[in-house]
């Protein structure tokens, strides 16, 4: 029988406990009155549940095979038995002697960095290479904050979508040929997987390195003499003097063939010579006599 100072809603979800008002005694009841959307009817009746106690809930953890004593004898019945890894460490003298081979490399290690050993020592005790990372940092971040600002050609990859697209494209006509290439396709590809062409590549390199061995020897043809022969080659240069001298005179010398390479009047009065020659020839051809063809060149000149 409880004795309320005012009256409480409770809804179809509430919940009443009797708990322990202390550690020394007494009970007292917690209600809930719950959220639901639908009241509980006034007939209803109220059951409250009983919470056990903190000394009753510390008695059950200590006790059964699922509390904390229990998973403590486990825990040490397994060591007894060799069970597990730290079961190990206590047993067996190999798990034993490696950890302690690492400890004693550990500490091995932290002794070096006291001492400035090493790189990790150095960066702990050399103030000048600690600057040098510092800086390395730094400058990391500056390319990092102009990358985010979209300067430079990695912020400009990374911000503007056309050249990012762009950078796409070429990884992907990366892709297509070293495809081509595993596929045998295109020239370099049949250079790849074809055996017969990579013969006949061979056999043309083989024949150039030939032709270059042969063209090194004096008594190999005409390339061996090029490349041998002093008087022959003297001879070769004294012709392509000659030739590039006649080409000058030909392009800005007085004679007949500079005139005609550079003069238009006698290019054209040539060009009728030989239409009046190709005319004379027409007509003895067809009925004048030959005598004709000599008196129509001397009249013309």
């Amino acid at each position: 029988t409880m004795l309320l100072d005012e009256p409480i809603e409770l809804r179809s979800d509430a919940q009443i406990q009797i708990v322990d008002a202390s550690l020394l005694g007494g009970k007292r009841i917690e209600i809930d009155p719950g959220v639901a959307s639908t009241a509980m009817p006034a007939s209803a009746q109220l059951r409250g549940t009983l919470r056990k106690s903190a000394i009753d809930a510390l008695g059950d953890e200590m006790s059964g095979e699922d509390s904390l004593v229990g998973g403590l004898k486990q825990a040490v019945g397994k060591l007894n038995r060799g069970e597990g890894t730290l079961a190990q460490l206590f047993n067996s003298p190999r798990l034993h002697d490696a950890l302690l081979a690492a400890v004693e490399s550990l500490a091995a290690s932290l002794e070096a960095i006291r001492q400035g050993r090493g790189v990790v020592g150095r960066l702990v005790h050399d103030e000048s290479l600690g600057e040098d990372v510092a800086a390395a940092v730094r400058s990391v971040r500056s390319v990092a904050e102009k990358a985010d600002a979209g300067e430079g050609p990695l912020g400009v990859i990374l911000s503007d979508r056309v050249a990012a697209g762009q950078v796409r494209g070429f990884i992907a006509d990366l892709a297509t040929i070293a495809r081509d290439l595993r596929e045998g396709e295109g020239t370099a590809g049949l250079l790849l997987r074809d055996p017969e062409t990579r013969g006949q590549v061979r056999g043309i390199v083989a024949d150039v390195a030939a032709l270059v061995a042969d063209a090194r020897r004096p008594d190999s043809g005409l390339l061996g003499a090029l490349f041998s022969d002093q008087q022959l080659l003297a001879d070769g240069r004294a012709s392509l003097a000659t030739l590039r001298e006649f080409l000058e005179r030909a392009t800005h010398g007085k004679g007949l063939v500079a005139r005609l390479v550079s003069d238009e009047d006698w290019a054209r009065k040539v060009g009728q010579i030989l239409g009046q020659v190709q005319r004379a020839i027409e007509d003895a051809r067809e009925a004048a006599p030959v005598g004709t063809f000599f008196q129509v060149i001397t009249a013309f000149f």
